[in-house]
């Protein structure tokens, strides 16, 4: 679900924008969207609640300091960007295993299933 800019400012305080060194509103909520909303939904780890994701974001946005950075937009991008990938490596890798039809262990290989696909 991507975050709109009336759900942002309800949200976030959007003086912690201004105090990042940006003032567009909605650029910020379009990076923001892009880059980390839209990411987390297609992956399945949007919890549908902007609320819950409020910590991070303001969290992500204290940290821009403007007079350190040559682009805070750019900054945020990257932290967005940051963000998702590091909420995917929380959740757990899973492997799926071939089994036939006795529910016994296949061993493949992945030459073969190449070919296969491939021929």
């Amino acid at each position: 679900m991507e975050i709109t800019t009336t759900e942002f400012k309800a949200v976030i305080d959007p003086t912690l924008i201004h105090k990042a060194g940006m003032h567009k509103v909605e650029t910020v909520v379009a990076r923001i969207s892009k880059f980390y909303c839209r990411p987390m939904t297609t992956a399945g780890n949007c919890p549908q609640k902007c609320s819950l994701c409020k910590e991070r974001i303001e969290g992500s946005l204290k940290k821009i300091d403007p007079s350190k950075a040559k682009s805070a937009y750019a900054i945020l991008t990257w932290q967005m960007k940051n963000l998702h990938s590091q909420y995917a490596e929380m959740k757990p890798h899973t492997i799926t295993v071939k089994k036939n039809q006795f529910g016994e262990k296949v061993e493949t290989d992945l030459f073969d299933e190449l070919m296969s696909v491939y021929g």
